[in-house]
């Protein structure tokens, strides 16, 4: 498993957004509200490109659920 450094995001849905540009791994740790502990995927193969893109964004949530949720393979890890 990477150890990918993760940004702490202000949205409803996601806590924290990583990314490694080597192996092109996407970290994305959701909320979980009272639940003891967040969860966190990792996608694969996700271009430099959409990272930046999800940084960007007005709704962090959304352009996840439209632009990466269905169109990269993920593992759930747990760290």
């Amino acid at each position: 498993m990477e150890n990918i450094e993760r940004t702490r995001i202000n949205s409803s849905a996601i806590a924290e957004i990583g990314y490694d540009e080597n192996s092109m791994i996407l970290e994305v740790t959701f909320n979980r509200g009272s639940m003891p502990k967040n969860v966190v995927y990792q996608y694969s193969n996700v271009p430099k490109s959409v990272f930046d893109e999800i940084m960007k964004a007005d709704s962090k949530g959304t352009f996840f659920r439209q632009n990466i949720r269905d169109q990269y393979t993920y593992v759930c890890v747990d760290v």
